[in-house]
């Protein structure tokens, strides 16, 4: 059975900035995405290629049907039908290290906020104590992402959203740096921040939040 790569866990795989395809692997167009955005080389394969073999160009808007791209063109019309398959086989029970009840025929979900347990997420300093974990694919959610996020010891990064994006505070403090000002955040909370914002996520000690954005496949806006 196929693996699904999702964008909550692609950044786990990746060695020494490269990421390793192999067969058994789907790579969702979320992750696929993050790959893009963070310049990871897409390597077919356990083992790397020849030198002089062709590179993805990073950055590309659509499908350049070259060596190293992450979905082949034959793959795309395939791709939402066995995320669906692979929901499904877990509606019942623990999804991604989560639990999530699905109803397949109205597209219902509900994931217990609780039990999700985010993944390392790379804010690009090292040392930084920030994860992340997407709970919905696209399939799943066309046009809405949402996952968890947290933050833990005073930890801070740079972000410009390409996406309107609204946070729930479920525990800590979430400041919100923008020109100089600050804009903070307590459990219970509910942020909204415009597409296009040039902003520092911020927090004093530690804090966990639920983040919706859309659009959801914002990287190819």
């Amino acid at each position: 059975m196929k693996r699904l790569i999702g964008a909550d866990i692609v950044m786990a795989e990746v060695k020494e900035g490269v990421f390793y395809l192999d067969e058994a692997m789907i790579v969702t167009p979320m992750a696929r995405d993050l790959l893009r955005d963070k310049k990871v080389k897409i390597i077919e394969g356990v083992k790397p290629r020849d030198p002089e073999t062709k590179e993805a160009p990073r950055g590309a808007p659509e499908c350049m049907d070259c060596s190293e791209c992450v979905m082949d063109t034959h793959d795309v019309a395939a791709l939402e039908p066995l995320i669906r398959q692979l929901v499904a086989a877990n509606l019942a029970g623990n999804t991604k290290g989560f639990q999530k009840t699905v109803d397949s025929q109205s597209g219902v979900l509900c994931v217990k906020a609780e039990t999700v347990n985010p993944a390392p997420f790379d804010t690009g300093k090292p040392g930084d104590k920030v994860y992340i974990t997407d709970v919905v694919s696209l399939a799943e959610s066309p046009r809405l992402g949402f996952g968890i996020m947290a933050m833990k010891e005073g930890a801070a990064f740079d972000w410009t959203l390409k996406y309107d994006e609204v946070d729930y505070i479920i525990e800590g403090t979430l400041d919100i740096l923008i020109d100089g000002r600050k804009v903070t955040a307590s459990k219970g909370d509910i942020l909204f921040i415009p597409r296009n914002s040039a902003i520092t996520f911020s927090t004093p000690d530690a804090t966990r939040f639920m983040f919706c954005t859309y659009p959801a496949d914002w990287a190819d806006q």
